[in-house]
């Protein structure tokens, strides 16, 4: 589904994105006073989606920030708008709360200016008015002359409809004009030759054909400003929260630095990577806020449509030019119709059996991804004893000490079996001392006394919360024959660190270093404990070799490819089957079937399921 247009107001009517916006609207005061300016992006649930997945890779926002040009005489926008005073014979103060970019200044054109008028503009210290005019411009079909502080300026000739400026080099009378500029101007207007910018001054007419000119504010038809872009921003909040004033209603995930808009810093932000990530976190926060009110009030249904606020802000009045903006993104559901965080299926021994776990979805949903995750405890995976492991199911983690895990270091735990056996991964009694702590595991064959032999299995764990004891499961990528000889079970952390827990017993834990391509390298020190632990046999393989009914996942008739296994159990890939069997689905409450001919308990999470809802 794909988003290309935006709202005014937040319900409003639907319209074209790509467009020039002004960014001119005041909120909150000085020295805290931004501008702003705010879209609506608007989401189509179907009133049946618990979710959003926002496409990252087809998400774009080019906006490109403007400096914008107003006339502060009359200008509908209170930010813009100069105040006007008569400040004494002959001269109009201008004044706004920040300064501004003067441009062209246009007189009355009832005004009979003799050809050599000119505009003086004059910086104020506080209500005095300076000694010199530190701008001055020439008006009508008069050349264009400016004067910088003290210095001095000479007219050349002008051409019909074309005035020329022309400066006289420092050195005293005589010295040789250059000409500086040419510009055409309409009559009694005076175009600002350089930069003159300021929150107030004062202006003064010059006119050799008047013996005392007396500039008016009724005088002054039009006064031209420019404002740049500075600080240009881009955020996403809730519309309620923003429209009640909420200083920390706006989420900024984009922006640009110092004053835009100039030869040295273009405004042209691309922020489609950002806006995407920023979107989701949105979308995830409101679906996550939505479940609990859920929880409180059953009745309280999914919204048909949401409304996201787009907020474009800058510390001074300009415009964005929105260039490209296309937002796509899936519906999804990742729930259970009774919003069960999971579904237990037991199974018995003896017989192949099949279970079902509920699934609500619009026949007419066309789904793009899909995904189930179930953690089985059936028979194939039981602990077994090696003589030396840990019983998960028995031993309760009560240790206060136990072995450093470090990224440049090894624990070796010796293991040798009593008989041989089959192992499709083992439990670990750990406990992570950071978050999101990554532990590499490995099992190796014995060489001489050292771990140094053929390597059997390897994989990493991940333990997301510190400072919780826990039975890890590890799951091997595949089923691993385990003779009666001895092995080497090696554990190092990746990121973060973690204990081993430990208890006395023999064989000790041996250390090592890592070699620096990261396998054994040498033994460091022996520690008088063991590490906690405790194999996973795969009783799933009869003798001979050959698997009995394995667990699988259909809707339907149709089935899923086989699973692919993880730390967390098994994960199926639903995306086919599901499209398969909506094509002739009608209602919207299904099922999904669990079958096994193994013995134990069946896990099932609630499927996550990416789709688009055609019609």
């Amino acid at each position: 589904m794909k988003i290309t247009q935006v709202a005014a107001t937040p319900g409003g009517a639907l319209g074209n994105a790509v467009k020039e916006w002004d960014v001119v609207s005041a909120v909150g005061e000085l020295p805290l006073r931004t501008f702003r300016q705010v879209l609506y992006l608007r989401f189509v649930t179907g009133g049946d989606a618990d979710g959003l997945r926002i496409d990252s890779a087809q998400c774009r926002l080019q906006a490109n920030f403007k400096a914008i040009t107003q006339n502060a005489k009359s200008n509908t926008i209170p930010s813009l708008a100069a105040t006007f005073t008569n400040g004494g014979p002959n001269t109009v103060r201008v004044e706004w709360d920040a300064p501004y970019q003067v441009r062209q200044v246009q007189l009355a054109s009832s005004l009979n200016l003799g050809g050599s008028a000119a505009l003086e503009f004059y910086r104020l210290d506080g209500a005095q008015v300076a000694e010199k005019p530190t701008v001055t411009a020439a008006l009508g079909g008069a050349d264009l002359l400016f004067v910088m502080e003290n210095t001095a300026i000479a007219l050349g000739t002008p051409q019909p409809g074309v005035a020329r400026a022309v400066g006289r080099a420092a050195g005293g009378a005589g010295a040789q004009q250059v000409a500086i500029r040419q510009s055409r101007f309409a009559g009694n207007t005076a175009t600002v030759p350089s930069d003159f910018t300021d929150a107030r001054f004062a202006l003064r007419l010059k006119d050799s054909a008047q013996a005392s000119p007396n500039l008016r504010v009724d005088d002054l038809t039009s006064l031209s400003i420019r404002s740049y872009p500075t600080g240009p921003r881009l955020g996403l909040a809730d519309p309620a929260q923003l429209a009640g004033g909420n200083p920390n209603a706006i989420l900024f995930f984009d922006r640009l630095t110092g004053m835009v808009d100039t030869a040295d810093a273009p405004g042209n932000l691309a922020a489609g990577a950002t806006l995407a990530a920023a979107l989701q976190r949105y979308i995830d926060d409101f679906f996550v806020a939505l479940a609990a009110a859920k929880q409180a009030d059953p009745t309280l249904a999914t919204p048909a449509q949401i409304d996201v606020a787009l907020v474009v802000e800058s510390d001074t009045p300009c415009r964005v030019q929105i260039a490209d903006f296309v937002v796509e993104y899936g519906l999804a559901r990742h729930s259970f119709p009774t919003n069960a965080e999971k579904i237990s299926l037991t199974f018995r021994s003896g017989a192949v059996a099949s279970q079902s776990a509920p699934l609500h979805l619009s026949p007419l949903a066309h789904v793009t991804a899909a995904t189930l995750r179930i953690s089985p405890s059936l028979d194939d995976e039981r602990p077994v004893s090696t003589g030396a492991g840990a019983d998960p199911t028995t031993e309760t983690l009560a240790q206060h000490t136990g072995l450093l895990l470090r990224i440049d270091r090894w624990a070796g735990q010796p293991v040798t079996p009593e008989q041989a056996f089959t192992v499709s991964g083992l439990f670990l009694g750990v406990m992570a001392l950071a978050n999101d702590t990554k532990v590499l595991v490995a099992l190796h064959e014995d060489f001489q006394g050292q771990p140094t032999g053929k390597k059997l299995a390897e994989t990493t764990i991940t333990l997301a919360q510190s400072g919780r004891r826990l039975w890890q499961q590890v799951v091997w990528p595949a089923a691993v024959l385990l003779p009666a000889q001895p092995h080497w079970l090696l554990l190092k952390t990746l990121q973060g660190a973690a204990l081993w827990l430990a208890r006395e017993g023999q064989p000790p834990v041996r250390l090592f270093d890592v070699s620096p391509k990261g396998t054994v390298g040498a033994a460091v020190s022996v520690v008088a404990q063991q590490g906690l632990y405790s194999f996973l046999s795969a009783g799933a393989f009869a003798a001979g070799g050959q698997p009995t009914p394995p667990l699988t996942v259909t809707i339907g008739e149709h089935s899923t490819p086989a699973p692919v296994p993880a730390a967390d159990g098994l994960t199926f890939d639903l995306t086919d089957a599901l499209k398969l069997y909506l094509a002739t689905a009608t209602g919207s409450d299904h099922a999904l079937t669990v079958t096994s001919g193994l013995a134990g308990l069946v896990t099932v999470y609630p499927p996550e399921i990416v789709y688009e809802v055609e019609g």
